[in-house]
């Protein structure tokens, strides 16, 4: 499906779904409060696209944040995974304010000698990853919960490793929702970009 037939397609779910509630919450508001019904259930709607929307677009304000510390760096926004943690740990790092399911924003600065991990808020990298040529960055599966369901699904994932240090991250090129098929993408964009062979 093209990007844009997806857009109209959730635009319409969502007046269709606004319609519906309208509808169903007139029989039980007065008639003189009905006007409240047509003002507030759709500005209901907008502001909570509207924190949907800042919210998906974290990582990629935190990777053009990471640009200007790091210039010259190829900056790749990112989601952690669960795997994400253990890499922060292995290494000596916090992990703290990370969701321990993963998705929460991060950016990661590829210079020539080093990757480094940044977490929102922060001032410098958590850690780096030595960048070793025979441990060139791998796409993986990680693992992220599954939306609207109970459980974890393996996603693919790049992965960053010098054989003591390591992160584990799903590349994001798109404040769009997330899913294995879009991740596995954006994985293979992150490799281009880092100039490696996807």
């Amino acid at each position: 499906m093209n990007h844009g037939l997806g857009v109209a397609l959730r635009v319409l779910s969502v007046l269709a779904g606004s319609l519906f509630a309208i509808v169903l919450l007139r029989g039980v508001v007065g008639p003189e409060h009905q006007i409240w019904l047509f003002i507030g259930v759709p500005l209901a709607v907008l502001i909570a696209g509207a924190l949907v929307a800042g919210l998906a677009g974290r990582p990629l304000l935190l990777a053009a944040r990471v640009s200007r510390l790091r210039p010259g760096a190829v900056v790749i926004a990112a989601h952690t995974t669960i795997e994400t943690r253990a890499d922060a740990r292995l290494s000596g790092a916090v992990e703290r304010r990370w969701d321990e399911l993963g998705g929460s924003p991060v950016a990661l600065a590829v210079l020539p000698d080093r990757v480094e991990v940044w977490a929102v808020g922060e001032d410098r990298p958590r850690w780096a990853v030595l960048r070793r040529p025979e441990l060139p960055p791998a796409a993986v599966l990680g693992t992220l919960p599954v939306r609207g369901a109970v459980g974890v699904v393996p996603t693919p994932a790049l992965l960053f490793t010098d054989g003591r240090s390591r992160v584990t991250v799903v590349p994001v090129y798109s404040v769009r929702g997330s899913s294995p098929q879009r991740a596995a993408v954006d994985v293979q964009r992150a490799l281009i970009q880092i100039g490696m062979p996807a």
